[in-house]
């Protein structure tokens, strides 16, 4: 704090969508002051981001956070596709098929959770100043 009673801030974020959650979480992880600001007063009713990829979820084990992704997500092995629609009339915009049940490789879904916080969030919350 400076002698007029301003903060000092190295770096500020803008917007607490998954990149600016993640950036918050990354630059605290190596000690990096960030004060993270939202125009929105509350969290969406609606799921944002309904997959998480591959590189995504290193970055979350890096930060210890992949139990916690782990724990809100669903395993679709055995799930014939994902089907994206603008509602549920429709129309369909894209159609992704799933690997079948016994697939070597492991696909994880994550749950469109309405009353939990994604782990990043909770982390993101605490770790920032401001």
């Amino acid at each position: 704090m400076t002698a007029n009673g301003d903060v000092d801030i190295p770096v500020l974020v803008v917007g607490a969508g998954p990149a600016g959650l993640l950036t918050c979480l990354v630059l605290a992880h190596y000690g990096v002051r960030s004060l993270l600001v939202e125009r929105h007063a509350g969290e969406s009713m609606l799921p944002r981001a309904l997959g998480i990829n591959v590189r995504s979820m290193e970055i979350f084990r890096s930060l210890g956070l992949e139990e916690d992704v782990q724990a809100m997500s669903v395993d679709v092995r055995g799930l014939p596709y994902i089907t994206f629609m603008d509602s549920l009339q429709g129309p369909v915009l894209e159609t992704i098929p799933l690997p079948a049940e016994d697939a070597a490789i492991s696909v994880t879904w994550k749950a469109p959770a309405r009353h939990s916080r994604p782990p990043w969030r909770r982390r993101a919350s605490s770790s920032t100043t401001g």
